[in-house]
Parts: structure tokens; C-alpha cells; sequence
């Protein structure tokens, strides 16, 4: 079939740092017969809006050429300002290894997990390393590194000793996380704001390593405006407060705050991603907030699994968040 098109429009669809053995930047092209048709279900914007978000191409007629790609050997997500995202699925497997370490023996290995969890399509695998070593263990991490087709986001409590670890393992991206050891899991965001000198150091100690860094916050705008004044690419928003609201008005007063700090970070090109409580139930209306490109979701789709497998259990959140 000829494609019948006068228009060209070039987005990232995998935004994200180089991973250091390939970059995941591939390009959506879509094309079209006047500004006025739909592809696909997409609505195509009038031509005089259209744009292209990434430096060196630019928007072209069917009969020309668009721009040679430029030199990907290095970028972050901030560099990309796009209007279409389709956004992407972290699937966290601490749970895995949590079920492991309940008998101290090798099943079930999180290693095997994640082999199905980017067979089922999940754009990236986190995991958390934590100082007291509950769950997920260095050996994982190494393996990980090796053997995983996507994108491996560690998170790390804001430790000099653990940014030195993840500059042996270098993962994709770091997200610095709050830790305590008495908590069941992450509880609430770092405070930016408070902290700013200690994460200063480890921020810049990870970048001049060439791992990207993500900052998990609340959803405050002192926050968000904290984290960019740090030189962080990522923010990973807390989601906790929403999904553990008990009534209408909490849940809004949320989801409100979420949006808000998500059109901050996006506006001072910090990428977003969002990640905390998120299930089956909960997630679709976070959806409609088009700042965050990535959810970062683990509990509810392992427990999802254990009743109707990780195939399963990753298609139906994709399909939720796509």
C-alpha cells in the first residue's frame, strides 16, 4: 500500500539516556493526507503547530528529506520536547526476591522473573538496593546488567557508598530513594529541599560517572524546583498520597498536586516518571496526565502474577497505561 502522505512528523518514542550499549531512541513516524485526518486514532494538529522535538531533523513534505539524525552518543531526557508520548512500564521486582530470602535458598530467582517480565513487554526493570540488603542482592544486580534487553533503573538510598556500587554496576539510570530500615517500604519522598547539599554530591559523583539520575519526590513544586536546581534529568513522583486516599476529595487534592508538579518538572525539562501504590484499579486516571512518561509499578503486579502469571499480569497493566 502507498503511503499517501504530505506531512512528516518525527517523535521520540523512548526517550530515555543512552544505555550504554545501545541507545533506545527510536522514532514514531507519522504520516498523512492533510492536517485534518486521523491516524490511527491520533488527531493530527494543524500543520502550522507541528514541530520537530529532536535537534537536527526537522518536519518535511513527502517529496523531501528529512535531516540527517544527529550524533545519539549522548543525551537525557530533557533534551526531547514531544506532544505524542506513549508512555512506558517499569515493572520493579523486589517482591520476587523478598519470596527468595522468606527461605534463604535461590527460587525464585528475580533473574528468571525478568526474562518474562520484557518477554510480556515492559519497557524496563527496577530494582532497589537497599543498605540492610532485604531483598534484592548484589549478585542481581550485576546479572541484571548483563542479561536485560531494556532499561535497568536502580534505586539507591543517597549514600556515597551505594553511588559508588551503582558506578561499579552502571545501570541506565539511578533513582535515589529515601531509606530507613525499619520501614516495610520506600515511605514518602526525599526532601530536595532539605538535603540539598548531601544530594548535590552524589547527584554530581553519578554524573560524572555517565549514569542519569532520577530524584523520588513528593509532589510538591519546592520539590520539583529542588530537584532541577540539583541537575537531576529525572523526577519520579510519589504516588503514594493518591493511591492511599480513602476519599473522593483526598484522592483529587492528589491527583491535583501530581499534575501540578508534573507540568513544573516539564516545563524545567526534567523528565517525569510516577511510581508508589499504583495497581490495576488506580492507575488509568494518572493517565491522563501527559508530563509522565514512565510508571514505576511492582507490588500489585506481582500479586497480580501469582493468580494469573507475569505474562499476563504485565500485558493487562500495559494496556492500562498505553
Amino acid at each position: 500500500m502507498q503511503a499517501r502522505a504530505r506531512h512528516v512528523f518525527v517523535s521520540p518514542a523512548n526517550a530515555y539516556s543512552n544505555c550504554g550499549r545501545a541507545v533506545e531512541s527510536n522514532c514514531h513516524v507519522f504520516l498523512w493526507g492533510s492536517a485534518n485526518e486521523s491516524f490511527e486514532g491520533f488527531k493530527v494538529p494543524d500543520a502550522s503547530t507541528i514541530y520537530c522535538p529532536i535537534p537536527g531533523i526537522s518536519a518535511t513534505t513527502a517529496d523531501g528529506s528529512p535531516n540527517p539524525l544527529p550524533d545519539f552518543g549522548s543525551f537525557r531526557r530533557s533534551d526531547f520536547k514531544t506532544e505524542v508520548t506513549v508512555p512506558r512500564l517499569g515493572v520493579n521486582v523486589d517482591h520476587i526476591a523478598t519470596l527468595r530470602q522468606a527461605r534463604g535458598g535461590s527460587d525464585p530467582d528475580p533473574i528468571a522473573a525478568t526474562v518474562l517480565v520484557e518477554l510480556a513487554g515492559a519497557d524496563g526493570i527496577v530494582v532497589h538496593l537497599r543498605e540492610d540488603r532485604r531483598h534484592i542482592q548484589d549478585r542481581d544486580v550485576r546479572l541484571l546488567r548483563d542479561m536485560i534487553h531494556t532499561k535497568l533503573d536502580l534505586e539507591i538510598a543517597a549514600d556515597e557508598e551505594m553511588a559508588k556500587i551503582a558506578l561499579g554496576i552502571r545501570p541506565d539510570m539511578v533513582t535515589l530513594v529515601p531509606e530507613r530500615r525499619q520501614e516495610l517500604t520506600t515511605e514518602g519522598g526525599l526532601d530536595a529541599v532539605g538535603h540539598k547539599d548531601r544530594l548535590h554530591q552524589i547527584v554530581d559523583l553519578l554524573h560524572n560517572g555517565g549514569i542519569s539520575v532520577s530524584l523520588f519526590i513528593e509532589p510538591d513544586l519546592s520539590q520539583v524546583k529542588a530537584a532541577h536546581k540539583l541537575s537531576a534529568d529525572f523526577i519520579e513522583l510519589h504516588t503514594g498520597r493518591y493511591a492511599n486516599a480513602q476519599r473522593a476529595k483526598e484522592a483529587d487534592a492528589a491527583v491535583e498536586a501530581i499534575t501540578q508538579s508534573a507540568k513544573l518538572a516539564y516545563k524545567l525539562g526534567l523528565g517525569v516518571n510516577a511510581g508508589h501504590g499504583l495497581n490495576y484499579q488506580n492507575v488509568k486516571r494518572l493517565t491522563h496526565v501527559p508530563e509522565i512518561v514512565e510508571y514505576n509499578i511492582g507490588h500489585s503486579i506481582m500479586a497480580r502474577a501469582m493468580l494469573v502469571g507475569l505474562d499476563r499480569a504485565v500485558k493487562e497493566m500495559k494496556a492500562l497505561i498505553g
